[in-house]
Formats: C-alpha cells, structure tokens, sequence
C-alpha cells in the first residue's frame, strides 16, 4: 500500500517503466511512461536506437532512448483509461529532445491520440527550427475521462515519409491533468523551458509598447497630415515583423 507522501512525491512502477504521483491540491492523479514502457519501431536493434541510462533533477537513473539512424519511425505507448481520475481533462505530451548534428526533421511528425470510443486525433508537428539539447514539449491531444471508463488509451510519435532522421531523444510521455501536469516532482528542466519562452514572449509585449509610445510621442511632433500618414505606414510594417 503506497503511502500518500510517496504518491505526492512520485513512486516507480513496474520496474521504473512507469511513474506516478498525485497532485497535492486536487488529488488527481498523472502518470510517466518510460521508453521501456513504450513500443519502439526497431528498438532492439542497435544500428537505429541506443538506450542509456539518464539522470537529471526529476528521476533517478531512468533509461531514455536516442535515435541513431531511422527511415521508418514509430514510437507508440498505450495506458489504461481506468488509472486515471475520473470527470478530468487530460492531456498527453511527449517529452523529446534534439541532439547536436541532428538531420531529416525537415517534414512534419505525426502526433494521434486513439480513444476507447473510437476518436481519433491527429497534429503534425515540425520539428526543423526548435532549438537542440533541449527538452522539447510535444502535445499529443487532449481528453476527458468518465466515471466508470474502460479500455486504454492509445498515442503515437510516428514520421514514415520514407527518408532517414537521426539524433532525436525520447524521454518520457507524460499523462496528467491540463492544470497541473507541469507540477511533476522537481522537474525543473523542462519548467525552465517553458518560463524562459513566456519571459521571451512577455519581453516581446513590453518591446511593442516602448514602440508604440515612441509613435505617439512622434506624432505629437508632427505638423502635417503627411508626415503623420508616413509615421503610420511605418509603425505598421514594423507591427507586422513577428517575433517568432
């Protein structure tokens, strides 16, 4: 009988091929599949994938898995549905990273979600201009859960246009709650990840604002018709630059 400290500070499953713990406030429960868990195209073969040990500040000593060289690319897990919290919206992600001398992510990956009823849920994800040796997030789909619910789950990272990728990590797909899945047990890599890209965002909000009170302050100065229309034009090309 696991003890609710151990559940809130996380516990490994079924050999460290899964983990779980519970959210403090609401008591909902999220869930990690380790790459062990998962059914990896080619895994066992050592010419397309290595495994190894990885550590870092959320687990202790868990195998990840590293694309070496492959043409066709499937990565599938699949979880019961009466695990889960029941009345919850749940959302799954894939935890990957890209390696330094990564190749082939110009097209798009296949993301699908498969439910007990039936749905299915696709995204295609390009993977080209994210940064390397980061821990990327990758939303599978969302869903909701029912009292009572039967039969699993099913998601899939999957890229068979017929050309060869390498460098790409599978860490973990995490399954939780959308309101507290980022809460795992010290995971604050990935944490980091996403605070500097709201910092960045927000940064880029408060560059807009500086702009625009310098095209007020501008225009204030102005004393013909034309030169204010002139302003405008350019304020507005340069509104349409996006940061990203």
């Amino acid at each position: 009988m696991m003890k609710k400290a151990d559940l809130i500070n996380g516990v490994f499953l079924e050999n460290k091929r899964k983990k779980k713990w519970v959210d403090k406030k609401s008591g909902y429960s999220s869930f990690m599949l380790y790459p062990r868990a998962l059914a990896v195209a080619g895994g066992n073969e050592t010419d397309y994938w290595t495994w190894k040990c990885f550590n870092d500040m959320s687990d202790d000593n868990v195998e990840v898995v590293k694309l070496i060289t492959i043409c066709w690319l499937d990565v599938q897990g699949k979880f019961e549905m009466s695990e889960l919290s029941p009345e919850v919206d749940y959302e799954i992600v894939f935890i990957v990273r890209l390696a330094k001398g990564c190749s082939g992510w110009e097209l798009p990956n296949t993301l699908k979600l498969s439910l007990p009823n039936g749905q299915v849920r696709e995204r295609h994800v390009c993977l080209y201009e994210e940064p390397k040796g980061q821990w990327l997030e990758l939303n599978v789909g969302n869903f909701r859960t029912t009292k009572g619910d039967k039969g699993e789950v099913s998601f899939n990272f999957s890229n068979t246009g017929g050309h060869w990728k390498c460098g790409l990590l599978f860490k973990v797909p995490l399954l939780g709650p959308k309101k507290c899945l980022h809460d795992t047990p010290k995971s604050s890599s990935l944490l980091n990840h996403i605070l500097k890209r709201r910092t960045c965002e927000f940064g880029y909000v408060l560059f807009r604002l500086f702009q625009f009170q310098q095209f007020i302050f501008q225009v204030k100065l102005c004393t013909s018709k034309i030169k204010v229309c002139m302003l405008c034009l350019l304020y507005y090309s340069l509104f349409q630059c996006q940061y990203y």
